[in-house]
Protein backbone atom coordinates (compact mmCIF):
# COMPACT_ATOMS: atom_id res chain seq x y z
CA UNK A 1 0.00 0.00 0.00
CA UNK A 2 2.67 2.83 1.15
CA UNK A 3 4.54 1.25 -2.40
CA UNK A 4 1.67 2.52 -4.37
CA UNK A 5 1.16 5.82 -2.66
CA UNK A 6 4.63 6.57 -2.51
CA UNK A 7 4.55 6.04 -6.55
CA UNK A 8 2.06 8.76 -7.11
CA UNK A 9 3.82 11.50 -5.35
CA UNK A 10 3.51 13.66 -2.33
CA UNK A 11 1.28 15.66 -3.47
CA UNK A 12 -1.27 12.51 -4.84
CA UNK A 13 -0.06 11.24 -1.43
CA UNK A 14 -1.59 13.94 0.66
CA UNK A 15 -4.49 14.06 -1.23
CA UNK A 16 -5.06 9.97 -0.36
CA UNK A 17 -4.74 10.62 2.80
CA UNK A 18 -7.58 13.64 2.77
CA UNK A 19 -10.01 11.22 1.51
CA UNK A 20 -9.03 8.14 3.50
CA UNK A 21 -9.62 10.60 6.69
CA UNK A 22 -12.86 12.35 5.55
CA UNK A 23 -14.13 8.12 4.84
CA UNK A 24 -13.20 8.05 8.26
CA UNK A 25 -14.88 11.09 9.94
CA UNK A 26 -17.78 10.73 8.49
CA UNK A 27 -18.11 6.78 9.44
CA UNK A 28 -17.57 8.07 13.06
CA UNK A 29 -19.97 11.61 12.37
CA UNK A 30 -22.57 9.20 11.34
CA UNK A 31 -22.35 6.93 14.50
CA UNK A 32 -22.92 9.91 16.50
CA UNK A 33 -25.46 11.77 14.75
CA UNK A 34 -27.58 7.98 14.82
CA UNK A 35 -26.99 7.53 18.39
CA UNK A 36 -29.63 10.35 19.28
CA UNK A 37 -32.68 9.39 17.02
CA UNK A 38 -34.03 6.96 19.63
CA UNK A 39 -33.09 9.21 22.59
CA UNK A 40 -36.09 9.62 25.09
CA UNK A 41 -35.70 11.60 28.48
CA UNK A 42 -35.24 9.49 31.91
CA UNK A 43 -39.25 10.27 33.07
CA UNK A 44 -40.48 8.19 30.21
CA UNK A 45 -38.67 5.24 31.24
CA UNK A 46 -40.34 6.21 34.80
CA UNK A 47 -43.82 6.31 34.02
CA UNK A 48 -43.33 3.20 32.04
CA UNK A 49 -42.01 1.46 35.23
CA UNK A 50 -45.34 3.16 37.59
CA UNK A 51 -47.61 0.93 34.87
CA UNK A 52 -46.25 -2.00 35.08
CA UNK A 53 -46.32 -1.76 38.81
CA UNK A 54 -49.90 -0.53 38.47
CA UNK A 55 -50.69 -3.31 36.79
CA UNK A 56 -48.83 -6.00 39.68
CA UNK A 57 -50.94 -4.42 41.93
CA UNK A 58 -54.28 -4.96 40.53
CA UNK A 59 -53.09 -8.64 40.37
CA UNK A 60 -52.90 -8.72 43.62
CA UNK A 61 -55.76 -7.33 44.87
CA UNK A 62 -57.54 -10.00 42.63
CA UNK A 63 -56.00 -12.50 44.14
CA UNK A 64 -56.69 -11.12 48.11
CA UNK A 65 -52.72 -11.04 48.40
CA UNK A 66 -53.22 -7.05 49.50
CA UNK A 67 -55.72 -5.56 51.35
CA UNK A 68 -58.24 -3.23 50.12
CA UNK A 69 -56.92 -0.11 52.15
CA UNK A 70 -53.49 -1.07 50.94
CA UNK A 71 -54.28 -1.00 47.48
CA UNK A 72 -55.75 2.28 47.17
CA UNK A 73 -53.36 3.88 48.92
CA UNK A 74 -50.65 1.74 46.67
CA UNK A 75 -52.65 3.48 43.65
CA UNK A 76 -52.52 6.52 45.28
CA UNK A 77 -48.66 6.90 45.59
CA UNK A 78 -48.08 5.99 42.36
CA UNK A 79 -50.18 7.65 40.24
CA UNK A 80 -49.08 10.41 42.37
CA UNK A 81 -45.17 9.44 40.88
CA UNK A 82 -46.83 9.22 37.31
CA UNK A 83 -48.35 12.81 37.37
CA UNK A 84 -44.52 14.11 38.71
CA UNK A 85 -42.78 12.66 36.11
CA UNK A 86 -45.36 13.38 34.02
CA UNK A 87 -45.02 17.35 34.48
CA UNK A 88 -41.32 17.17 34.66
CA UNK A 89 -40.61 15.60 30.77
CA UNK A 90 -39.24 18.53 28.82
CA UNK A 91 -40.37 18.26 24.78
CA UNK A 92 -37.18 19.92 23.70
CA UNK A 93 -34.81 16.99 25.34
CA UNK A 94 -34.59 14.83 22.01
CA UNK A 95 -33.45 18.12 20.17
CA UNK A 96 -30.94 18.97 22.99
CA UNK A 97 -29.30 15.63 22.87
CA UNK A 98 -29.46 15.59 18.76
CA UNK A 99 -27.65 18.71 18.61
CA UNK A 100 -25.12 17.96 21.08
CA UNK A 101 -24.70 15.01 19.08
CA UNK A 102 -23.83 17.38 16.10
CA UNK A 103 -21.53 19.60 17.77
CA UNK A 104 -19.73 16.62 18.89
CA UNK A 105 -19.00 15.40 15.24
CA UNK A 106 -18.21 19.01 14.46
CA UNK A 107 -15.40 19.09 17.03
CA UNK A 108 -14.11 15.14 15.65
CA UNK A 109 -13.70 16.68 12.64
CA UNK A 110 -12.17 19.41 12.96
CA UNK A 111 -9.97 17.74 15.25
CA UNK A 112 -9.01 14.97 12.98
CA UNK A 113 -8.48 17.17 9.80
CA UNK A 114 -6.56 20.31 11.94
CA UNK A 115 -4.85 17.59 14.43
CA UNK A 116 -3.51 15.34 11.91
CA UNK A 117 -2.35 17.84 9.35
CA UNK A 118 -0.24 20.13 12.68
CA UNK A 119 1.41 16.36 13.66
CA UNK A 120 2.45 15.44 10.10
CA UNK A 121 3.78 18.81 9.72
CA UNK A 122 5.63 18.87 13.08
CA UNK A 123 7.18 15.33 13.16
CA UNK A 124 6.84 13.61 9.50
CA UNK A 125 7.95 14.17 6.64
CA UNK A 126 6.27 16.66 4.17
CA UNK A 127 7.43 16.17 0.54
CA UNK A 128 9.23 13.02 0.72
CA UNK A 129 8.26 9.62 -1.06
CA UNK A 130 8.10 6.31 0.98
CA UNK A 131 11.76 4.40 1.27
CA UNK A 132 10.74 0.90 0.37
CA UNK A 133 13.31 -2.26 0.39
CA UNK A 134 14.23 -1.89 -3.17
CA UNK A 135 14.92 1.98 -3.06
CA UNK A 136 17.19 1.23 -0.16
CA UNK A 137 18.93 -1.66 -1.48
CA UNK A 138 19.73 0.77 -4.67
CA UNK A 139 21.23 3.83 -2.36
CA UNK A 140 23.19 0.87 -0.57
CA UNK A 141 24.74 -0.18 -3.51
CA UNK A 142 25.30 3.41 -4.23
CA UNK A 143 26.82 4.01 -1.75
CA UNK A 144 29.33 1.36 -1.42
CA UNK A 145 30.38 1.60 -5.15
CA UNK A 146 31.11 5.44 -4.13
CA UNK A 147 32.76 5.45 -0.81
CA UNK A 148 35.61 7.25 0.19
CA UNK A 149 38.85 5.69 -0.85
CA UNK A 150 41.54 5.14 1.42
CA UNK A 151 43.86 7.97 1.09
CA UNK A 152 40.83 10.42 1.06
CA UNK A 153 39.83 8.96 4.49
CA UNK A 154 43.26 9.19 6.02
CA UNK A 155 44.00 12.51 5.21
CA UNK A 156 40.75 13.50 7.11
CA UNK A 157 40.94 12.03 10.11
CA UNK A 158 42.09 12.78 13.21
CA UNK A 159 45.56 12.32 13.97
CA UNK A 160 46.33 9.08 15.80
CA UNK A 161 47.78 9.34 19.64
CA UNK A 162 51.50 8.00 19.25
CA UNK A 163 52.41 4.88 21.18
CA UNK A 164 54.73 5.19 23.92
CA UNK A 165 57.93 3.28 23.96
CA UNK A 166 60.98 3.43 24.58
CA UNK A 167 64.19 5.35 22.38
CA UNK A 168 65.36 2.21 21.61
CA UNK A 169 62.31 0.68 20.09
CA UNK A 170 62.14 4.02 17.70
CA UNK A 171 65.57 3.96 16.76
CA UNK A 172 65.68 0.04 15.93
CA UNK A 173 62.69 0.64 13.63
CA UNK A 174 64.31 3.49 11.66
CA UNK A 175 67.57 1.52 11.40
CA UNK A 176 65.28 -1.43 10.11
CA UNK A 177 63.79 1.31 7.69
CA UNK A 178 66.94 1.68 6.55
CA UNK A 179 67.85 -1.69 6.11
CA UNK A 180 64.96 -2.85 4.38
CA UNK A 181 65.32 0.46 1.91
CA UNK A 182 68.81 -1.00 0.85
CA UNK A 183 67.03 -4.99 0.64
CA UNK A 184 64.08 -4.31 -1.21
CA UNK A 185 63.94 -8.67 -1.68
CA UNK A 186 64.36 -8.93 2.15
CA UNK A 187 61.12 -10.71 2.73
CA UNK A 188 61.77 -11.30 7.05
CA UNK A 189 62.75 -7.86 7.26
CA UNK A 190 59.93 -6.51 5.80
CA UNK A 191 57.46 -9.16 7.74
CA UNK A 192 59.24 -7.70 11.08
CA UNK A 193 58.58 -4.13 9.55
CA UNK A 194 55.29 -4.76 9.47
CA UNK A 195 55.08 -5.37 13.01
CA UNK A 196 57.49 -3.09 14.00
CA UNK A 197 55.04 -0.28 12.29
CA UNK A 198 51.70 -1.52 13.63
CA UNK A 199 53.20 -1.92 17.31
CA UNK A 200 53.97 2.20 16.76
CA UNK A 201 50.78 2.69 15.12
CA UNK A 202 52.23 3.42 11.82
CA UNK A 203 49.43 1.47 10.10
CA UNK A 204 50.25 3.57 6.78
CA UNK A 205 53.17 2.44 6.69
CA UNK A 206 52.44 -0.83 8.58
CA UNK A 207 50.34 -1.87 5.04
CA UNK A 208 52.37 0.05 3.03
CA UNK A 209 55.11 -2.93 4.35
CA UNK A 210 52.73 -5.39 3.72
CA UNK A 211 52.09 -4.42 0.01
CA UNK A 212 55.81 -5.41 -0.04
CA UNK A 213 55.80 -8.36 1.57
CA UNK A 214 53.01 -9.52 -0.70
CA UNK A 215 54.84 -8.15 -3.71
CA UNK A 216 58.30 -10.49 -2.57
CA UNK A 217 56.19 -13.44 -2.23
CA UNK A 218 54.54 -13.69 -5.81
CA UNK A 219 53.16 -16.74 -6.27
CA UNK A 220 53.58 -17.82 -2.92
CA UNK A 221 50.67 -15.57 -1.61
CA UNK A 222 48.47 -16.95 0.55
CA UNK A 223 44.94 -15.76 1.59
CA UNK A 224 46.00 -14.56 5.45
CA UNK A 225 48.85 -12.11 3.37
CA UNK A 226 45.85 -10.30 1.84
CA UNK A 227 43.65 -10.08 4.91
CA UNK A 228 46.39 -8.63 7.16
CA UNK A 229 46.93 -6.23 4.41
CA UNK A 230 43.23 -5.29 4.74
CA UNK A 231 43.18 -5.38 8.49
CA UNK A 232 46.26 -3.13 8.55
CA UNK A 233 44.51 -0.47 6.08
CA UNK A 234 40.89 -1.00 8.41
CA UNK A 235 43.36 0.34 11.60
CA UNK A 236 45.11 3.24 9.23
CA UNK A 237 41.08 4.63 8.79
CA UNK A 238 40.01 3.59 12.17
CA UNK A 239 37.71 0.74 11.44
CA UNK A 240 36.26 2.44 8.01
CA UNK A 241 36.72 0.15 5.12
CA UNK A 242 37.62 1.53 1.72
CA UNK A 243 37.39 0.54 -1.58
CA UNK A 244 41.28 -0.40 -1.48
CA UNK A 245 40.60 -2.48 1.82
CA UNK A 246 37.91 -4.91 0.04
CA UNK A 247 39.78 -5.58 -2.61
CA UNK A 248 42.59 -6.92 -0.20
CA UNK A 249 39.25 -8.96 1.29
CA UNK A 250 38.18 -10.19 -2.13
CA UNK A 251 41.33 -11.38 -2.86
CA UNK A 252 41.93 -13.09 0.51
CA UNK A 253 38.65 -14.76 0.17
CA UNK A 254 38.91 -16.07 -3.58
CA UNK A 255 41.92 -17.99 -2.08
CA UNK A 256 40.29 -19.21 0.93
CA UNK A 257 36.31 -18.78 1.36
CA UNK A 258 37.07 -19.40 5.39
CA UNK A 259 39.58 -16.67 6.20
CA UNK A 260 37.92 -15.41 9.29
CA UNK A 261 39.49 -12.09 9.33
CA UNK A 262 38.49 -11.35 5.30
CA UNK A 263 35.02 -12.69 6.54
CA UNK A 264 34.22 -10.61 9.46
CA UNK A 265 35.84 -7.77 7.64
CA UNK A 266 33.55 -8.19 4.73
CA UNK A 267 30.28 -8.72 7.23
CA UNK A 268 31.67 -5.13 8.57
CA UNK A 269 31.34 -3.40 5.68
CA UNK A 270 27.84 -4.27 4.43
CA UNK A 271 26.64 -2.91 7.91
CA UNK A 272 28.78 0.70 7.01
CA UNK A 273 27.11 0.58 3.76
CA UNK A 274 23.46 0.18 4.58
CA UNK A 275 23.06 -3.47 4.09
CA UNK A 276 22.80 -5.16 7.58
CA UNK A 277 20.85 -8.02 6.27
CA UNK A 278 24.29 -9.29 4.70
CA UNK A 279 26.40 -8.34 7.19
CA UNK A 280 24.61 -10.23 9.72
CA UNK A 281 24.11 -13.58 7.51
CA UNK A 282 27.61 -12.98 6.96
CA UNK A 283 28.72 -12.54 10.60
CA UNK A 284 25.93 -14.97 12.51
CA UNK A 285 27.71 -17.95 9.69
CA UNK A 286 31.08 -17.29 10.57
CA UNK A 287 30.52 -16.74 14.78
CA UNK A 288 28.96 -20.52 14.68
CA UNK A 289 31.74 -21.69 12.64
CA UNK A 290 34.70 -20.17 14.41
CA UNK A 291 36.34 -21.39 17.89
CA UNK A 292 36.02 -19.36 20.78
CA UNK A 293 39.34 -18.10 20.68
CA UNK A 294 38.92 -16.67 17.26
CA UNK A 295 40.20 -12.48 17.65
CA UNK A 296 37.23 -11.96 15.63
CA UNK A 297 34.74 -13.83 18.12
CA UNK A 298 34.33 -11.20 20.61
CA UNK A 299 33.78 -7.98 18.25
CA UNK A 300 31.07 -10.06 17.03
CA UNK A 301 29.51 -10.79 20.20
CA UNK A 302 29.42 -7.51 21.26
CA UNK A 303 27.41 -6.04 18.00
CA UNK A 304 25.91 -9.12 16.15
CA UNK A 305 22.66 -8.73 18.27
CA UNK A 306 22.35 -4.68 17.49
CA UNK A 307 23.00 -5.84 13.79
CA UNK A 308 20.45 -8.72 13.53
CA UNK A 309 17.45 -5.48 14.91
CA UNK A 310 18.88 -3.50 11.59
CA UNK A 311 18.48 -6.23 9.65
CA UNK A 312 14.67 -7.28 10.92
CA UNK A 313 15.64 -11.00 12.70
CA UNK A 314 13.68 -9.63 16.16
CA UNK A 315 14.31 -13.21 17.29
CA UNK A 316 17.82 -13.78 16.91
CA UNK A 317 19.70 -15.28 20.06
CA UNK A 318 22.90 -15.27 20.57
CA UNK A 319 24.30 -18.32 21.23
CA UNK A 320 25.79 -19.25 24.53
CA UNK A 321 30.13 -18.87 25.03
CA UNK A 322 31.87 -21.88 24.80
CA UNK A 323 33.95 -22.66 27.23
CA UNK A 324 38.00 -21.43 26.86
CA UNK A 325 40.18 -23.57 25.64
CA UNK A 326 42.36 -26.15 27.76
CA UNK A 327 46.49 -25.59 27.81
CA UNK A 328 48.75 -22.78 27.88
CA UNK A 329 48.30 -19.75 26.69
CA UNK A 330 50.51 -16.58 25.16
CA UNK A 331 49.98 -14.88 28.38
CA UNK A 332 51.38 -18.02 30.45
CA UNK A 333 54.12 -18.79 28.60
CA UNK A 334 55.04 -14.83 28.75
CA UNK A 335 54.67 -15.23 32.26
CA UNK A 336 56.88 -18.09 33.13
CA UNK A 337 59.47 -16.03 31.44
CA UNK A 338 59.81 -14.10 34.81
CA UNK A 339 60.29 -17.56 36.43
CA UNK A 340 63.70 -19.50 37.73
CA UNK A 341 64.94 -22.12 35.25
CA UNK A 342 63.54 -24.50 37.16
CA UNK A 343 60.08 -23.47 37.79
CA UNK A 344 59.52 -22.29 34.11
CA UNK A 345 60.36 -25.48 32.93
CA UNK A 346 58.27 -27.18 35.67
CA UNK A 347 55.23 -25.47 35.16
CA UNK A 348 54.93 -25.48 31.27
CA UNK A 349 56.19 -29.17 30.76
CA UNK A 350 52.80 -29.75 32.77
CA UNK A 351 50.74 -27.67 30.40
CA UNK A 352 52.99 -29.03 27.31
CA UNK A 353 51.87 -32.42 28.95
CA UNK A 354 48.31 -32.12 29.05
CA UNK A 355 48.28 -30.27 25.79
CA UNK A 356 49.85 -32.52 23.79
CA UNK A 357 47.84 -35.72 25.46
CA UNK A 358 44.95 -34.21 24.50
CA UNK A 359 45.54 -33.03 20.59
CA UNK A 360 46.76 -36.37 20.15
CA UNK A 361 43.52 -38.21 21.25
CA UNK A 362 41.35 -35.37 20.55
CA UNK A 363 42.53 -33.70 18.11
CA UNK A 364 41.48 -29.33 18.09
CA UNK A 365 41.70 -26.07 16.52
CA UNK A 366 44.91 -25.11 14.39
CA UNK A 367 45.64 -22.24 17.68
CA UNK A 368 46.55 -25.26 20.20
CA UNK A 369 48.79 -26.68 17.63
CA UNK A 370 50.71 -23.77 17.49
CA UNK A 371 50.52 -23.51 21.28
CA UNK A 372 51.77 -26.79 21.69
CA UNK A 373 54.69 -25.83 19.13
CA UNK A 374 55.75 -22.08 20.44
CA UNK A 375 55.54 -24.42 24.34
CA UNK A 376 58.43 -26.95 23.13
CA UNK A 377 60.13 -24.11 21.75
CA UNK A 378 60.33 -22.09 24.93
CA UNK A 379 61.60 -25.63 26.82
CA UNK A 380 64.21 -25.77 23.83
CA UNK A 381 62.80 -28.88 22.56
CA UNK A 382 63.41 -28.20 18.57
CA UNK A 383 62.75 -31.70 18.29
CA UNK A 384 59.67 -32.24 19.29
CA UNK A 385 58.56 -29.28 18.41
CA UNK A 386 59.46 -29.85 14.49
CA UNK A 387 57.85 -33.23 14.74
CA UNK A 388 54.69 -31.54 16.13
CA UNK A 389 54.75 -28.90 13.33
CA UNK A 390 55.23 -31.45 10.40
CA UNK A 391 52.16 -33.92 12.50
CA UNK A 392 49.42 -30.23 12.44
CA UNK A 393 50.35 -29.52 8.29
CA UNK A 394 49.54 -33.16 7.96
CA UNK A 395 46.38 -32.45 9.69
CA UNK A 396 45.91 -29.09 8.12
CA UNK A 397 46.62 -29.29 5.05
CA UNK A 398 44.67 -27.28 2.33
CA UNK A 399 43.85 -24.66 4.85
CA UNK A 400 45.83 -21.65 4.10
CA UNK A 401 45.29 -19.62 6.99
CA UNK A 402 45.27 -22.89 9.62
CA UNK A 403 49.09 -23.28 7.64
CA UNK A 404 50.28 -19.76 7.97
CA UNK A 405 49.49 -19.92 11.62
CA UNK A 406 51.47 -23.12 12.37
CA UNK A 407 54.32 -21.06 10.16
CA UNK A 408 54.67 -18.23 12.18
CA UNK A 409 54.63 -20.66 15.82
CA UNK A 410 57.43 -22.71 13.79
CA UNK A 411 59.30 -19.25 13.30
CA UNK A 412 58.47 -18.76 16.92
CA UNK A 413 59.91 -21.71 17.92
CA UNK A 414 62.87 -21.14 15.58
CA UNK A 415 62.59 -24.19 13.87
CA UNK A 416 61.48 -22.92 10.09
CA UNK A 417 63.04 -19.69 8.27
Amino acid sequence: MTQWLASFGPTSFLITAFVLAALVVAVLARSLLSGTRDAQPASVYDIRVYKDQLKEIERDALRGIVPPEETERLRTEIARRMLAADTSKAVGTIEISRRNGVIVAVLVTVFAFVGSFWAYSTHGAPGFADFPLDLRKMLAAEALENRPDQAFVEENQRPAQSTAVSEDYIAMVEKLRTIVDERPDDLRGYRFLVRSEASLGNYTAAYQAQEKVIAILGSDVIAQDHAVLADLMVQATSGYISPEAESALRDALSMDGRNGLAQYYIGQMYAQTGRPDRGFQIWRSLLDSSPPEAPWVPAIRDQIEELAWLAGQNRYELPAESAPIRGPSAEDIEAAQGMSPEERVSMIQGMVSQLSDRLATEGGPVDDWARLIRAYGVLGDRVAAQAIYREAREVFNGDDTALRALYDAGQSAEIVQ
